[in-house]
């Protein structure tokens, strides 16, 4: 008798969030946190609402920061300076 493997095997909604986990969380709002500020996730960075707002607007006014400038930007909205 061959023994059963189904326990190594995800179900098909838990095989979607391993293999896309972009699309799973786009599809189930409830499957990731609300509280992704600054966050990591396959490279990128996640910004608040409010970081989003001021950096948009610093880029308006400027699109090219001093290191003073960028200095005292990632301090206000609590970033690093490579953010």
């Amino acid at each position: 008798m061959i023994p059963s493997s189904s326990h190594h095997q995800a179900s098909p909604a838990n095989a979607a969030a391993v293999y896309w986990p972009y699309l799973y969380s786009r599809c189930n709002p409830t499957a990731v946190s609300t509280a992704s500020v600054s966050r990591r996730k396959g490279g990128q960075i996640r910004f608040s609402a409010e970081q989003s707002l001021q950096l948009e607007k610093k880029f308006e006014i400027s699109q090219y920061l001093s290191p003073v400038e960028r200095k005292q930007i990632a301090k206000t909205l609590h970033l690093s300076e490579r953010q």
